[in-house]
């Protein structure tokens, strides 16, 4: 088991996760950390007895006892409290504009530790809008090909009945 089977908390309850790496690096927890948390949460909370599995999922190799005294820190009991707080309506969720904003006050910090983190924070972001881009734009390899003809002008030089040229070249390699 590992980081590959971690799953976020479901985002119409619990925050999105977003929201949990923004308030886990203000609180100055890792990523790894972060994603302890929301594993956590996922297994049931910190009271579950989920230690090692979350520590697992998180991409951690902790032994017992260092991902038990993990669960019960004070950062990420913390973390889990609000993310339940916000579940439960009592703390109302950031939007997305609000946790850039937030973002830019960290980079602005005089606190280099916390401008680091904040820029770091705004690349991933950044990664991860660019992701969603990407497949909202996915071509299959025959979409691509079949765009690239059908914007090709219909040129070459005559031999005959052929016409040879770019457009023949890319249809021949099509075939193939």
């Amino acid at each position: 088991m590992g980081a590959d089977f971690f799953k976020w908390p479901d985002c119409p309850l619990y925050p999105p996760p977003s929201w949990f790496e923004l308030r886990g690096t203000e609180l100055g927890l890792d990523a790894d950390q972060i994603r302890f948390a929301a594993a956590l949460i996922t297994l049931g909370g910190p009271d579950s007895r989920s230690n090692s599995m979350a520590a697992s999922l998180a991409g951690m190799s902790l032994s017992r006892t260092e991902a038990f005294r993990l669960a019960r820190s004070v950062k990420v009991r913390k973390l889990i409290n609000e993310a339940e707080e916000t579940k439960s309506g009592k703390r109302e969720p950031l939007t997305e504009d609000q946790i850039d904003e937030r973002i830019d006050q960290m980079i602005r910090s005089p606190n280099d530790l916390a401008a680091s983190k904040g820029i770091e924070l705004r690349q991933r972001r950044k990664l991860d809008e660019r992701a969603k881009y990407d497949e909202k734009l996915h071509y299959t390899p025959d979409e691509n090909d079949r765009d690239l003809v059908c914007a090709l002008p219909l040129s070459g030089t005559k031999r005959g009945n052929r016409t040879r040229g770019l457009f023949s070249a890319i249809w021949k390699h099509h075939k193939l």
